[in-house]
């Protein structure tokens, strides 16, 4: 299990614009220092661009199915279309250039990208911007003695806007009161841990001024709303399956350690996959392509709802805990699966399978009258919504000659 999820009580409302444009991302060095990343970064950007291909290809019938087995739509259905557009986007973003510090480099980014674990700095120097860690405790909030933490960079948002003391500017600070940020939470009571999370623009977000009072301000040229995606170390800590108990096996965190020159991956079922590092990355990825937008319920305050002015969202659904892993995707409905980001993450694994002659179960052509063979077919049908693929020889002629052909072009 992976609860990855978005602050979604603090979302705001982001300009339409922004879901369309081409974005900028940033990836700082607690990530690219990481000896997995490479690796689980390349891949998650090909299973982006694995599953766009094989859904603009009319000729990938097995895709189809498994769009079928998830979203319970078929070609034939406008939203169908609709599921591509997110990996296209993922696919057209750039890199912000480098610039004297990692600060500067990241202000004008959309995407912004931290496997820092959500650390806590020791120093409490407020103005410190070019430090390692992101996060200040503050003295605890009375009469309860809250815990207070600020992100004295404010690489993220949620924010709340402060009147600054003697300045006739609103400025916007990152303040987390009652919990630490969610990676330093790990491990959680229930025996569950934060694989990592992504927060949206702020609920009153506003441009950055210049100057503050009389002197400069270091947060001037933020980019007023963004996504921020925060990888906790949990998710790249090694990870033993116990599932055979006699015989415990690592969990597969990267794309090499699947060797499929060697390894036969017939009859396994797709949770077997779900561990990888770069199936969580591509996760986020998708929360940013398609921010979840929310809004105050007007006839419950306090609750947080979707904002149907933004019904492209894609978030955790139907909540935290029934929203991740074939057990629980392949039940959706096609309101849930077409707004739930592990579903979308899920066509990258199957599509990362399809290029190497995988696909789910297929049903057998049986003589319809063969009562023997009808019950073989059902349990086919059923492995197949159950997770469990197959090797077949005919998927290359099928539909990968138009994967090399595009990745040539």
């Amino acid at each position: 299990m992976h609860p990855i999820a978005a602050f979604a009580a603090l979302a705001t409302v982001l300009a339409s614009s922004l879901l369309v444009q081409a974005k900028t991302y940033y990836v700082d060095d607690s990530c690219t220092k990481r000896d997995q990343w490479k690796g689980a970064w390349d891949t998650a950007m090909r299973n982006a661009k694995r599953v766009s291909t094989r859904l603009g290809s009319d000729t990938d019938t097995d895709f189809e199915r498994v769009v079928k087995i998830l979203f319970k739509i078929d070609r034939s259905d406008d939203r169908y279309k609709k599921i591509k557009e997110p990996f296209d986007d993922i696919l057209s973003w750039t890199e912000v250039p480098k610039q004297v510090t990692a600060f500067e480099t990241l202000k004008p980014a959309d995407v912004r990208i931290f496997c820092d674990n959500d650390a806590i700095r020791q120093t409490k120097d407020f103005s410190d911007v070019h430090g390692p860690a992101r996060w200040n405790e503050m003295l605890k909030l009375p009469p309860k003695k809250l815990e207070r933490y600020r992100d004295v960079k404010k690489y993220t948002f949620p924010s709340t806007v402060y009147l600054v003391p003697n300045a006739n500017e609103y400025i916007s600070s990152v303040i987390l009161v009652g919990e630490k940020p969610w990676c330093q939470q790990n491990p959680l009571p229930d025996g569950g841990n934060f694989n990592g999370y992504a927060s949206y623009g702020g609920i009153r977000a506003v441009e950055e001024p210049p100057m503050i009072g009389n002197r400069p301000n270091v947060q001037y040229g933020q980019k007023t709303h963004r996504v921020v995606i925060t990888l906790c170390d949990y998710l790249f800590k090694e990870k033993i399956d116990f599932i055979d108990i006699l015989n415990p096996q690592p969990l597969i965190q990267v794309e090499d350690n699947l060797d499929w020159d060697n390894m036969d991956y017939d009859r396994r079922d797709m949770e077997a996959f779900e561990s990888l590092i770069a199936h969580t990355i591509l996760h986020e990825l998708l929360h940013a392509a398609r921010p979840d937008i929310m809004k105050e319920d007007e006839e419950q305050p306090g609750n947080w709802v979707p904002d149907l002015r933004f019904p492209d969202g894609i978030g955790d659904y139907p909540d935290i805990k029934s929203a991740y892993n074939w057990h629980n995707l392949k039940g959706m409905d096609t309101d849930t699966a077409i707004k739930n980001a592990d579903s979308y993450a899920e066509l990258g694994l199957l599509a990362m399978l399809a290029d190497k002659g995988y696909t789910l179960r297929r049903v057998p052509q049986i003589d319809p009258n063969d009562q023997n063979g009808n019950a073989l077919r059902e349990q086919a049908e059923e492995a197949a919504k159950d997770g469990y693929i197959g090797k077949y020889v005919d998927i290359t002629k099928r539909a990968l000659w138009m994967v090399a052909r595009r990745f040539m072009a």
